[in-house]
């Protein structure tokens, strides 16, 4: 897996937490610095909840394809011959390029 999947699993996961709290403060009717303020904290708690399940998937993830690879080798490369052999072809000029 690419570098760095952890990290951006939590913002993802960080981003959308951070969505879903000011949109319930802001539906419940609560105060907009109440609801921005826990929205924040519930910003930096759900990214650190998504780094760790970031870096869980990670090593599961690394872990099944070191596996997968290991179980099932990509095989060499065979070289196969053509079931047709070539067809000679004549080249035909056109006639009206021959003429002058």
């Amino acid at each position: 897996m690419p570098d760095g999947v952890a990290r951006q699993i939590g913002v993802a996961f960080a981003l959308s937490a951070f969505a879903v709290a000011v949109v319930a403060g802001l539906v419940s009717g609560a105060a907009a610095s109440g609801t921005l303020a826990r929205s924040l904290v519930v910003l930096v708690a759900a990214s650190a909840i998504g780094r760790v399940l970031g870096a869980v998937l990670e090593a599961c993830l690394n872990e099944h394809l070191t596996h997968v690879l290991r179980s099932t080798p990509i095989p060499e490369s065979v070289s196969m011959r053509s079931r047709r052999e070539a067809i000679p072809v004549e080249v035909v000029e056109d006639e009206a390029e021959q003429r002058p």
